[in-house]
């Protein structure tokens, strides 16, 4: 009866045994292709990427304007084939320029300020938002 009881006791160990090596087995499987989807995922994404960078690409557009007045009248591509320098266009973006990086506050916030940042160059961008940063 001692015989039987070790068997019986023996037995069940293994088979306990069994069962735990076999859900981590099964744990395993299942988490190789988890693993392999989002390989195959992250793969797709890369090619599609690569794909995509060489059509990403600047076109310029030129900004037609009244020399009378000195606003734009219209918008279209820039053709290379027409660049010239042109002081009117130039000092009518910087008068609006300034006037927009000088008339926000507090009241009228929105607007002038995102003009402003829109056109104001990278190294002021960042010395205005460590300024922004100190003061708050």
């Amino acid at each position: 009866m001692k015989k039987n009881n070790s068997d019986a006791f023996y037995q069940s160990a293994a088979d306990w045994r069994y069962d735990v090596y076999h859900s981590q087995a099964v744990w395993l499987r299942y988490s190789l292709i988890g693993n392999l989807g989002l390989l195959f995922s992250l793969l797709l994404a890369l090619i599609m990427l690569v794909c995509l960078i060489p059509l990403k690409e600047k076109i310029p557009y030129l900004y037609a304007f009244n020399n009378a007045t000195g606003e734009i009248t219209k918008l279209g591509e820039l053709e290379p084939t027409h660049l010239t320098a042109n002081w009117q266009m130039t000092r009518y973006f910087l008068i609006h320029y300034v006037i927009n990086r000088e008339s926000y506050d507090s009241d009228n916030l929105e607007v002038p300020y995102q003009l402003a940042w829109a056109q104001s160059d990278v190294m002021i961008r960042n010395s205005t938002m460590r300024k922004w940063i100190v003061m708050y």
